[in-house]
């Protein structure tokens, strides 16, 4: 922008002189907030875009559980078979634990004990029914797979006794379950200690 000044007017014969002045107005591309004095004591926080997101970026590591170590699957794959033994091992005591007194309930009652009059008479018949249930449950025992030696031995223990006989189940699919988790614990090894075998017959 020019601006044209003249001097006052002059006496005749007096020259004039005009002079001309460019004048140049700076503008700031962007309009800045005017800045706020502080007080004493007071500071500004300056914040840095991108700075909170960069924070709040949800993390990329994998959430994935580790792979199993060898001994852990295989006590994994022992604690299985180890619930259905311990079904199978309830069924058996709960039978047996039946019989037993059943039958002394039946010797009280022979005998004249009075205890024994607090029951209801006893049925020879209902002796032998249980003795059934408790040989079935000790078949079913005797064909699940071991979770452990303890159990193994328990099975070779059963062989010896005179209840194998009358149990209805074949020697030779015993000694099979048996082979079967002899060889199933030397293929998935696990250091524990022992446990005492049960005793259901």
């Amino acid at each position: 922008m020019k601006i044209t000044t003249e001097r006052p007017a002059q006496p005749a014969g007096a020259t004039t002189t005009r002079t001309t002045a460019t004048v140049i107005q700076l503008r700031r591309s962007t309009p800045q907030p005017a800045r706020e004095s502080l007080a004493a004591g007071e500071c500004t926080i300056v914040s840095f875009p991108g700075a909170g997101a960069a924070r709040s970026r949800p993390s990329t590591a994998s959430t994935e559980a580790p792979p199993l170590t060898v001994t852990a699957a295989n006590l994994r794959l022992r604690n299985e078979r180890r619930e259905a033994w311990r079904m199978a091992e309830r069924a058996v005591n709960y039978w047996k634990a039946r019989r037993d007194l059943q039958c002394a309930v039946a010797c009280a009652q022979t005998v004249g004990i009075a205890e024994g009059q607090l029951q209801p008479p006893t049925d020879h018949d209902e002796h032998w029914d249980l003795v059934k249930k408790w040989r079935a449950a000790l078949a079913r025992q005797l064909l699940t797979p071991a979770p452990d030696l303890a159990a193994v031995r328990w099975k070779q223990a059963f062989l010896n006794s005179s209840e194998a006989v009358h149990n209805g189940v074949k020697t030779s699919q015993v000694e099979r379950s048996i082979a079967d988790d002899i060889a199933f614990l030397a293929a998935h090894p696990f250091r524990k200690g022992g446990r005492k075998a049960p005793s259901a017959f």
